[in-house]
């Protein structure tokens, strides 16, 4: 979400646009899924 919204500010600032395609959006979000289990996996060391 945070990433999302630095991309939409950049573009804002230098009056691009923000248009993601698909194949890199889900690039994006397995990325992001990735981190979020690691942290999450983080306390799991019994």
């Amino acid at each position: 979400m945070i990433a999302g919204m630095l991309l939409t500010r950049r573009a804002e600032k230098n009056e691009t646009s923000t248009a993601l395609t698909a194949g890199e959006g889900l690039k994006l979000g397995v990325l992001v899924f990735g981190l979020l289990r690691a942290i999450a996996s983080l306390g799991d060391d019994k």
